[in-house]
């Protein structure tokens, strides 16, 4: 019997324990990207053409890989407190920067590997193209950009539940987490794959509020994904999933 709860109610479920909240996660929204915006231009900016600045280059991509992480792993925390009635605020962000931070920088070093993974056709055939100008690379650009795209969504419908389990499972090794979110969601990936369909239109609207609206868009989906994380692993459902692990309810959350 298939007793997970429709899209419409996890929406349902955001758009109520959000109510009263938005202060936190906007503030949140704010700080975590002004962090990620200043370790991005870093990022670009410091670049060479040395063998040196390339090195460079990529320690510095490695270190904002790391550091969203850490603050995906925060805002899990700060939703997760939400979505359980807990009292939230905006620096809940920082939370993983002190805590949990080991798990939460290597399960982002590893959804960030997979990425680069599924990006390989199209980094190649788009340097390729840039070196030679020839126009038979947009052949293969356009397969990578399918395989990019379709990869990228299919690693974050599969770990989405990654960084939620560092705060629910604290005797869990990173390594075991990734281990077990495939099973966790491998009933489910398609209807987290159509949530994350789903809010495209927010991110259009996001684009057409020149990024005005985004703080409380970005609220909105993150809450969405807590409450499916959280209807994934009720009890009794996800022990048949995780065995040996006894499962707490939203209210034993944190």
């Amino acid at each position: 019997m298939n007793d997970y709860s429709s899209s419409a109610a996890i929406k349902g479920l955001a758009r109520e324990h959000l109510n009263g909240n938005y202060g936190a996660t906007v503030r949140a929204y704010i700080w975590m990207n002004i962090t990620l915006i200043c370790v991005s231009w870093l990022s670009m900016s410091i670049f060479g053409n040395s063998f040196g600045g390339h090195v460079f280059s990529v320690i510095l991509y490695l270190a904002y890989v790391m550091v969203n992480g850490i603050f995906t792993g925060g805002c899990a925390y700060m939703y997760l407190n939400i979505a359980s009635g807990q009292k939230a605020y905006g620096g809940m962000v920082f939370y993983c920067f002190k805590f949990q931070t080991d798990r939460a920088v290597i399960i982002s070093l590893f959804e960030g590997m997979l990425e680069i993974g599924v990006s390989l056709l199209f980094i190649v055939s788009y340097s390729m193209y840039r070196a030679a100008g020839d126009a038979v690379y947009f052949i293969p650009m356009g397969i990578g950009t399918i395989i990019m795209v379709a990869g990228h969504l299919l690693i974050h419908a599969i770990y989405m539940p990654a960084y939620y389990m560092i705060h629910d499972f604290p005797d869990y090794k990173a390594v075991d987490i990734i281990k077990a979110c495939p099973n966790i969601t491998r009933k489910s990936i398609g209807r987290i794959i159509m949530l994350y369909i789903s809010i495209i239109p927010l991110r259009l609207l996001e684009l057409l509020s020149l990024g005005v609206g985004a703080p409380w868009a970005e609220s909105y989906v993150s809450a969405i994904f807590t409450e499916c994380y959280l209807d994934l692993m009720k009890p009794g459902r996800a022990e048949q999933m995780i065995s040996g692990v006894k499962v707490p309810g939203p209210e034993q959350t944190i």
